[in-house]
């Protein structure tokens, strides 16, 4: 039997295929779903790609169950067009939820806790203790509404810095100079243009923040005040997540996505921001990729018990 599971962001798609008979797991890598941002034919387009590579000669209605995590599903008009979406590429069974909840069950499962997570975008995902299987979003209102602390919120500080400093100032800092390189402009005003004829702004905007995060690393003043701001965007997030939650200190916290691997300066001062604010936080670990995750659940949900070892590769499962 085969089995999908799907994790869709504003960065990337990542799909697991899972062959239950054969003990086989294959994963491929497409582009952005974020299905707020695309739209639904854009997002369907780019989800179609990726399920060619994926399924080859399968066809969909041949897959037992798919799980899909879609980000900017969390709203009710966009769910439905994702379901939509789903459905006319030909699958039957499938379960959607988005691309937040997929990754709290991959760090907490069923239990109580905290997820933060940033990306691209920036949200917090809450489930309560004593028994409430519920799930409580806390931010995730994209990029025109929120994301503070995201991909895109770097970005989008370290553009503004590099134009007023353009209006205002004779020589350019090095700061700037990095960041007309990256984009491979000669002035800070082409980014302007550079953003609005994009026709995915978010990701052009957000596509600089690993290059702000290094140079954060080597001491840059103008990349760790922004950096630092993030940080303390994120912990305001975390207040608001743990608001939510039933029960006191100290609460189950998971730092995921890009900005907060462990590698990212941001994690780091997420910790130090956190624990100076008397924040009292257990932190957990991702267990596996999302889209695994995604994967194992769809077996659970067509009730096929996956064995030891494939449960086990799975849960080594990489990009």
């Amino acid at each position: 039997m085969h089995f999908i599971g799907i994790e869709s962001g504003g960065t990337r798609t990542t799909g697991v295929l899972v062959d239950s008979s054969k003990e086989n797991i294959l994963v491929k890598q497409g582009k952005p779903g974020n299905i707020a941002v695309l739209g639904k034919s854009a997002f369907q387009k780019n989800l179609r790609l990726l399920l060619m590579d994926l399924l080859r000669n399968i066809s969909p209605d041949k897959v037992a169950w798919a799980t899909f995590g879609i980000a900017g599903t969390g709203r009710g008009a966009e769910r439905s067009l994702a379901e939509e979406a789903i459905a006319e590429l030909g699958f039957h069974s499938f379960t959607l939820v988005t691309d937040g909840e997929l990754l709290f069950h991959s760090v907490f499962g069923e239990n109580a806790g905290v997820l933060i997570c940033a990306g691209t975008g920036s949200v917090g995902i809450v489930r309560f203790a004593h028994g409430e299987n519920k799930l409580a979003q806390v931010g995730g209102w994209g990029y025109l509404l929120g994301d503070e602390g995201s991909g895109f919120y770097i970005g989008q500080q370290a553009i503004r810095q590099a134009l007023i400093e353009e209006n205002t100032a004779g020589e350019l800092s090095a700061f700037t100079r990095e960041m007309l390189s990256f984009y491979q402009v000669q002035h800070a005003s082409e980014l302007v243009s550079l953003v609005h004829v994009s026709p995915n702004p978010q990701n052009v905007i957000a596509g600089c923040a690993e290059l702000i995060c290094r140079l954060a690393d080597d001491g840059d003043s103008q990349a760790v005040e922004i950096v630092n701001e993030a940080a303390r965007a994120l912990v305001q997030l975390a207040e608001q997540a743990v608001m939510q939650l039933r029960e006191g200190p100290p609460y189950k916290v998971s730092l995921a996505g890009g900005l907060l691997s462990p590698k990212s300066p941001i994690h780091e001062r997420f910790k130090n921001l956190a624990q100076d604010w008397g924040h009292e936080f257990i932190y957990y670990q991702q267990r596996n990729i999302p889209a695994a995750t995604a994967a194992m659940l769809a077996a659970e949900r067509a009730n096929v018990a996956l064995s030891d070892a494939l449960r086990e590769r799975l849960e080594k499962t990489t990009y």
